[in-house]
């Protein structure tokens, strides 16, 4: 799943033209994933991270399609700290999270460029 994020859909992150939200599926493959596979598949995980980790974790494959489908399996938080924390869902703001959600909710992160591998082997 690749996603770009703009001010309105992620006012809590810096935006900027080299980064993209990426999902990792839970689903494994014999071949690249298609957009038709992604409304079975379902989101381990995802976050932001440089445009660059495609190329640096696709093994030459690059992207196989494009999709409007938003997965709304993996919800998080913008932080913890003070002032409006947001609730997100692939990336993109849901709405403002309530006291409860914001307390037990994971805070979205940053991958570096090889993140995702580690964690898709992780969970292999």
């Amino acid at each position: 799943m690749l996603g770009v994020p703009t001010p309105e859909t992620t006012p809590h992150h810096p935006t900027s033209t080299r980064t993209v939200v990426v999902g990792l599926l839970n689903k494994v493959l014999d071949r690249p994933a298609s957009p038709n596979d992604l409304g079975a598949s379902g989101l381990a995980d995802w976050g932001f991270a440089h445009v660059r980790c495609i190329e640096m974790t696709s093994g030459g494959i690059g992207l196989t399609g494009v999709t409007d489908l938003v997965l709304n399996d993996v919800l998080m938080v913008s932080h913890r700290g003070g002032g409006s924390v947001g609730l997100y869902s692939s990336g993109c703001l849901v709405r403002e999270a309530t006291r409860e959600e914001a307390r037990s909710l994971p805070v979205y992160g940053t991958w570096g460029l090889t993140f995702i591998q580690r964690l898709a082997s992780a969970l292999i």
